[in-house]
Formats: structure tokens, sequence, C-alpha cells
């Protein structure tokens, strides 16, 4: 008897202190997350965009310049027939590389600011038309290790639904993407066309801190009357285009 009972104050220590359903599935890259709750959505994905950006000078640099810098990445990221852009003002310039293949479209852009302080940032997007990528982002980190910078990089998946999801039909649908990585609401609102809500889930290692509170999925599902379809976007840490 006093060994069942040691034996059974074991298993309850390693319940207490050993088991922790938290710690189970924290920390995974932002990806990972993002792509399962997608597919617990139930909707069509059109577009991914993975983005990093970072501030890689604190100095008003010149077109010239820039354009060496994109023409580095260009042939770091083995990228053939892209179009060029620039933008040249007092205080603001730009140069931007687009480049469309197969399986990615690749934006990069240097964007220079003479304002309080004078800043140059680099922008690097990845678009993906399905999954088989959205694991990879050792391009965006390799054109950012170049400059000895982390880039800050967020997610963005798009879908649809055909046809108009009534309110409680999107509430369905947010709270099975939420619950599907373990979320927390921090904040949503419903505001006629689309409800919008952001979360925190353990399961994703990144996120930002707004109000004190910490945030890292951001989900919106809007109607558009333009296609007759429902849109869903998931985004982390937070949705950081327009919907």
């Amino acid at each position: 008897m006093v060994k069942k009972i040691i034996i059974g104050i074991m298993i309850l220590i390693f319940i207490i202190l050993g088991y922790n359903p938290v710690m189970s599935y924290e920390n995974k890259p932002m990806e990972e997350s993002v792509q399962k709750a997608f597919r617990y959505s139930g909707a069509k994905i059109n577009t991914i965009n993975i983005n990093g950006w970072a501030i890689v000078q604190e100095k008003f640099i010149g077109i010239d310049l820039m354009k060496k810098w994109i023409e580095d990445i260009r042939k770091e990221l083995n990228l053939e027939n892209v179009k060029l852009t620039e933008k040249d003002y007092n205080t603001f310039r730009e140069v931007k590389m687009e480049y469309s293949g197969d399986e990615k479209r690749v934006v990069v852009i240097f964007q220079s600011l003479h304002e309080d302080v004078p800043q140059t940032y680099l922008i690097v997007d990845e678009y993906l038309d399905d999954f088989q990528y959205i694991n990879d982002k050792t391009d965006i980190e390799r054109v950012f290790e170049n400059y000895n910078k982390k880039p800050e990089i967020s997610i963005l998946c798009e879908g649809t639904f055909d046809g108009r999801k009534s309110y409680n039909e999107l509430e369905a649908i947010k709270n099975k993407v939420i619950n599907s990585i373990h979320g927390s609401v921090i904040n949503e609102g419903y505001y006629g066309n689309f409800i919008s809500t952001t979360a925190y889930s353990p399961e994703i290692k990144e996120y930002i801190a707004i109000g004190g509170e910490k945030i890292n999925i951001n989900v919106a599902l809007r109607y558009s009357s333009y296609d007759d379809k429902t849109h869903i976007y998931i985004g982390s840490p937070i949705i950081t285009s327009e919907y």
C-alpha cells in the first residue's frame, strides 16, 4: 500500500511539474501555426505574403547606391527578367525590384527618408500561391544577413469562401481558426461588412506588444459583393496590409 501511495505521489508530481499543456505546443515558427490555422478555416487559399523589413542605414542614401544594392540582391537570389522602378524626391528616395516567376513573386524595395532622423529601409516581400514554400524564409533572411540585420517578419494568408457568410458563420470560422492554435482573444469587433479579431497563441514564438497585451495572430473576414465571396485574412503577428 505504501509503495502504491509513493508511486501515486510521483505520478502527481510529474503531472504538476513535468507535464505542461502549454509547453507542449509553444515556440513553433509562425509560418507553421499560420498554415495550420488557415487549413482549419476551410477556405480556398489565394495568396500568401511573407514580408521582412529592417532599417539598414541611419543615412539618407542616393539612388545609385540603392540600385547597386538592388543588383547585388538580384544576383544573390538568382532572379532574371526583373522590373526596376525608382523615385527621387527631396526627402524620399526609392528603388524597387519586382520579379514574377512560376513559383513565387518577389518584391525588393529600398526606401530612404530624410526627415528628423535620416533612415534607409530594406523591405522584401515574397508572394506565394500555395503553402509549398511557406516554411522557407531563408531567401529573405539571407538578404538581410548581408547587412548584419535581423528582419521583422510577418506572414499573411488570404483566401475565400463562396457567397456571403452570416455573422454566426463568421464567428464559427473565427473561433475554429483561433482555437486550432490554442489562441486567446485579445480584441475583436464586428463592423457590418467585416469582423476582425486579434489574439495571442502560445504556439507562436514571435509576438508584438500593444497596450501591454501580447498579440501574434490576427483574423479578419470580409464579404465582397464585387466577386460574391467572403474573404478571410490570417496574419501573424498582425495583418500588415489593407483588407
